[in-house]
C-alpha cells in the first residue's frame, strides 16, 4: 500500500475536505498520542482562528486513521483471525467466524456449535472455582503478600476443564475439537459479560 502523495494531491484532499469537522473538536486532545496531539493542535488552530492550518490538521488525522485501519487490517489479515458472530437456537449457539489461512485466499467459514446443556456445564464449574477460591480468600492471612496472592481471583481453565469433564487437562488440551468447543464457550460467557477471559488462559468471574 503506497502512502507517498505529492503537494499538489494533498492540496487537492484538504480543499475537497475544507468544511471543519466539529465533531473532531468535541474529542479530547491527548499529547502522549500521535492522534490526540493532531485534535490538541486542531483545537489550539480553530481558538486562534487559523483555518488553514485547522484543515491541515484535520486531513492528517483523517488520514493518520486511514493509515491505521488498512494497517490493522492488513495485520489481521496476516494472522488468519477473524471476529466471531453468534446464532442463537432453542438448543444451541453457533460461534461463528470467518478465518483465511493466508494472505489473498477466500475465508472460510468456521462454525462451532456450543449446547446450551454444555454451556451450563461449565458456567457451574466456574461459579464453583470461583466460591472455592472466594472461600480461599475468606481463610487465608490477611499479611500484605498473601493478599497480594489472592487478589485478582483468577480461575486456570486447566482447572475449568478438568470440572466440567472430569478429565486430565493434558487429554482435554490435546482433544482439538474438545478444547476449541471449551475456547468459545469461554468467549461466549465473555460475550454475554458474565467472566473476563484473560489471554493468559484465567477467568475473572464478573457476575
Amino acid at each position: 500500500m503506497s502512502v507517498i502523495k505529492n503537494a499538489r494531491q494533498i492540496e487537492t484532499e484538504i480543499k475537497s475536505e475544507s468544511k471543519i469537522d466539529l465533531n473532531l473538536l468535541k474529542k479530547k486532545g491527548n499529547p502522549k498520542t500521535f492522534k490526540g496531539l493532531l485534535i490538541q493542535k486542531m483545537k489550539e488552530a480553530r481558538k486562534y482562528n487559523n483555518l488553514e492550518v485547522c484543515q491541515l490538521l484535520q486531513w492528517c488525522y483523517k488520514e493518520y486513521l486511514r493509515f491505521e485501519t488498512s494497517e490493522r487490517f492488513r495485520a489481521e489479515q496476516w494472522r488468519g483471525k477473524s471476529g466471531v458472530h453468534y446464532q442463537i437456537t432453542p438448543d444451541i449457539i453457533y460461534a461463528i467466524r470467518y478465518r483465511k489461512k493466508d494472505i489473498g485466499e477466500k475465508p472460510q467459514e468456521v462454525k462451532t456449535a456450543l449446547e446450551k446443556e454444555e454451556i451450563n456445564k461449565v458456567r457451574i464449574a466456574i461459579y464453583k472455582l470461583n466460591k472455592i477460591l472466594i472461600d480461599n480468600i475468606n481463610r487465608a492471612i490477611t499479611d500484605s503478600e498473601g493478599t497480594a496472592n489472592f487478589k485478582k481471583s483468577l480461575i486456570e481453565t486447566s482447572e475449568i476443564a478438568e470440572e466440567t469433564y472430569g478429565e486430565d487437562w493434558a487429554k482435554v488440551f490435546s482433544t482439538r475439537t474438545q478444547h476449541i468447543k471449551l475456547t468459545e464457550i469461554l468467549g461466549w460467557l465473555e460475550h454475554e459479560k458474565e467472566i473476563k477471559y484473560y489471554r493468559s488462559g484465567k477467568v475473572e468471574v464478573l457476575k
